[in-house]
């Protein structure tokens, strides 16, 4: 991932206005926002197609997501509900799946004796570590001087995120309880392909962070209906790999959006 990021930054930038770049965003990549103004359409393009294409040397980049449509939750009973956190509860469970799928030699035991078969067992080869976007209040420029208005704004972006963070974490510790299943019964285990804490990370730090925030914002256009020529195409470069979460299915699944019923 880090060198189709170095390819797509040597599309943007030259040695001497490399300093303005900080991250890739979805939104200002593709409409010329933040350090991307003033650099073509088509220089802005190639990059998105670096950085979203399936064949470029690496393995798949599977694209785990949940939607939710909040207009008609907010028509229902539902009205209110915290929608991100539902989204994320789902997101975890839909994380949890695609490991527990994939090839290992435990998975070959099991196989070679049904009789485990029916106890969900821990795939140590396919452990997943949880990097949440950290929520962010106002990113502040220090240098510049600011309104007591503005400051208690500041302040309360920064409160509403820091609740931000701590909902994240009770469903985080609600679904990867602490102590591994030792059988069946364990019913309200869950997630345990996902190791026992979960971090948070600045996307500006993080690769891995902001390929998932290009995806979000071609799929998140193309669930809204968005028909344009260029978010299809950009949107068909990873749609092998999206896999639409569809848990807690009964109490969400007719406010539930999925690219796959998008005609």
């Amino acid at each position: 991932m880090e060198r189709r990021c170095e390819i797509a930054v040597e599309q943007l930038f030259t040695p001497d206005t490399i300093d303005k770049f900080t991250e890739f965003s979805g939104r200002q990549l593709f409409e010329e926002g933040g350090p991307f103004k003033g650099i073509s359409k088509e220089q802005r393009f190639i990059a998105i197609e670096v950085l979203l294409h399936p064949k470029l040397g690496i393995d798949p980049l599977p694209f785990v997501y949940c939607a939710i449509d909040r207009k008609k939750i907010n028509t229902s009973v539902l009205a209110g509900s915290d929608v991100v956190n539902f989204a994320f509860n789902n997101c975890l469970l839909g994380i949890d799946e695609w490991a527990l799928r994939q090839p290992t030699r435990l998975r070959d035991m099991i196989a070679a004796n049904p009789e485990t078969a029916a106890q969900r067992t821990v795939q140590p080869e396919h452990f997943v570590l949880v990097i949440v976007d950290e929520p962010h209040g106002v990113r502040v420029d220090q240098t510049k001087s600011r309104t007591a208005e503005a400051e208690r704004r500041e302040l309360e972006q920064h409160r509403l995120a820091q609740e931000r963070k701590d909902v994240y974490r009770r469903t985080y510790q609600r679904l990867r309880k602490k102590f591994l299943p030792t059988s069946a019964g364990f019913k309200d285990n869950k997630v345990w392909q996902l190791h026992d804490a979960m971090y948070f990370g600045d996307s500006r730090d993080s690769v891995g962070l902001q390929m998932a925030d290009l995806r979000c914002y071609f799929m998140s256009r193309f669930l809204r209906g968005d028909k344009h020529p260029d978010v299809l195409r950009f949107f068909d470069l990873f749609k092998s790999d999206a896999i639409c979460a569809r848990y807690e299915i009964e109490k969400l699944g007719e406010f539930m959006v999925c690219h796959e019923d998008v005609i």
